[in-house]
């Protein structure tokens, strides 16, 4: 991998963590990263504002450090090992595990791929129950010309269902 400054190979690569969410990723070679102030702890770029998020989480920060009431499984036990002890942790840690997937992931809600005969299924059914309401509401006022048209529909849909099994 190349420095993103210079091209010379890179052998310090630097992860931020973004306001908005995001991940900046910076590869350095050795001499930009120390122009960069990337090797200095003290001169790391955004510090101050690190700090300051510190100071305003300390509430959550506490409970953080404790242990999990259930199973006194501990912060740094999740750290080490990666699993939880017991299904409270996930309520005790909440916070922690937030974290942890807000940086290894997009997000915290799946929002994937659906198989599309799933999908297809899904509407399918949702048209059904529309239209078994739209029938009775024509049954209740009497107007059995639309009842009519509204159950020819039902039975497209069915026999194309059946067909589709088949």
């Amino acid at each position: 991998m190349q420095c993103d400054l210079c091209q010379n190979k890179a052998t310090v690569f630097f992860t931020q963590m973004q306001s908005e969410g995001g991940i900046k990723k910076t590869a350095y070679c050795e001499s930009c990263a120390e122009e960069q102030g990337v090797t200095d702890p003290f001169g790391l770029p955004g510090e101050t504002a690190i700090e300051d998020s510190k100071m305003q989480d300390t509430k959550s920060q506490k409970a953080l450090s404790n242990e999990c009431p259930e199973c006194q499984f501990t912060l740094d036990d999740l750290r080490k090992v990666g699993r939880l002890g017991c299904s409270h942790c996930f309520q005790y840690f909440r916070e922690e595990i937030g974290q942890r997937l807000l940086s290894l992931h997009k997000g915290d809600q799946h929002s994937g791929r659906f198989p599309q005969i799933l999908l297809d299924i899904q509407d399918r059914a949702t048209r059904l129950a529309e239209l078994h309401q739209q029938l009775q509401e024509a049954v209740a006022q009497e107007d059995y010309e639309k009842a009519a048209s509204v159950r020819d529909e039902v039975r497209q849909i069915e026999e194309e269902k059946e067909g589709g099994q088949a």
